[in-house]
């Protein structure tokens, strides 16, 4: 049976899906859509997994959800070709801590200053607009901003501490694949975090997320599943 990712529309499967295109295995992918009145996930997705996570991978008899561990298998089954796997156990310490850094710190941070700014935009309806966006305003002083400016400073000075353009090693690793999607949301303009965030702040990481969406790999991805493209200005 041939290696599957289970694909839901603006979730954060696309890492994954670049993921295997720079592993060069063969996949197919199986794409869910979103309520487009509620948001939430196709509930097809339960039939594979009772969480109905997405990503989600089938690969040899084995249903694999949770983005940090499909990368740590995915690199370690099939990453060694690919130059994806660590060198050392240094390394390897390195790209674990990013597998849950990413996901256990900066990524509950950004879905916050997302949650905000849906607060302060036009799905609120203008007569309530004014109020939503003074209590989102709150909310972001009191924790969120400051923690993604943390977060932000500490992963500029990862790369600028690592010096090869990638955030572990010299090549592509696990990290970079866990930041991808954190570091979309927070340098891709349909968020913006209205103004939140100086792009002249964190030149490295604006120079690392522009170079990924230039690989081959990633721009396969996006012809293969469709996608909001990110735009870099």
């Amino acid at each position: 049976m041939v290696l599957t990712l289970h694909w839901l529309e603006r979730s954060k499967g696309h890492r994954i899906l670049w993921l295997l295109e720079e592993l060069g295995v063969p996949f197919e992918v199986k794409t869910y859509k979103r309520n487009p009145k509620t948001g939430l996930g196709d509930p097809d997705i339960k039939k594979i997994h009772p969480l109905g996570k997405s990503p989600t991978i089938e690969d040899d008899g084995k249903v694999i959800a949770e983005t940090g561990l499909i990368i740590e298998y995915l690199i370690g089954k099939y990453g060694q070709k690919a130059g994806l796997q660590a060198k050392d156990a240094d390394e390897d310490l390195k790209v674990k801590f990013a597998l849950h850094h990413g996901e256990g710190s900066i990524g509950p941070t950004v879905i916050l200053m997302i949650t905000t700014s849906l607060m302060k935009g036009s799905a609120v309806p203008w007569l309530a607009r004014p109020l939503t966006s003074v209590i989102a305003n709150q909310i972001e002083a009191a924790y969120p901003k400051q923690d993604l400016y943390k977060q932000l400073d500490f992963l500029e000075n990862q790369l600028k501490e690592n010096n090869t353009g990638f955030f572990v090693g010299d090549h592509l690793s696990g990290a970079d694949f866990m930041y991808l999607w954190a570091l979309q949301q927070v340098f891709h303009d349909y968020n913006g975090f209205h103004g939140a965030v100086k792009f002249e702040d964190y030149p490295l990481l604006y120079k690392w997320i522009k170079s990924v969406h230039e690989r081959p790999a990633m721009i396969r991805a996006y012809e293969k599943v469709p996608e909001d493209i990110p735009v870099f200005n």
